[in-house]
């Protein structure tokens, strides 16, 4: 039997309250982070570690464009964290 709109929309409702639950996580992490950098004085940025996220993220994806918008999104999700940080 097909999905109808609203059950396909009821599924992405429960995804996005798992992203936002794992980016709050995340967000706490970060902090974390932040603070031991902030502590040991090492620098936020890490270009090395973000380049490994990302490489490691776009490979879950199949497709080119689904690997560019997940990149798309890492590179903000990390922009915020490191913002987070300071």
């Amino acid at each position: 039997m097909e999905k109808s709109k609203q059950d396909i929309r009821n599924q992405i409702d429960t995804i996005d309250e798992q992203i936002a639950l794992l980016l709050k996580n995340r967000f706490a992490l970060a902090k974390a982070i932040g603070k031991l950098k902030k502590d040991s004085g090492l620098p936020i940025k890490d270009s090395s570690r973000e380049e490994s996220v990302l490489l490691k993220v776009s490979a879950f994806m199949q497709e080119d464009d689904e690997k560019q918008a997940v990149l798309q999104i890492y590179k903000a999700v990390i922009k915020e964290c490191s913002n987070l940080q300071k």
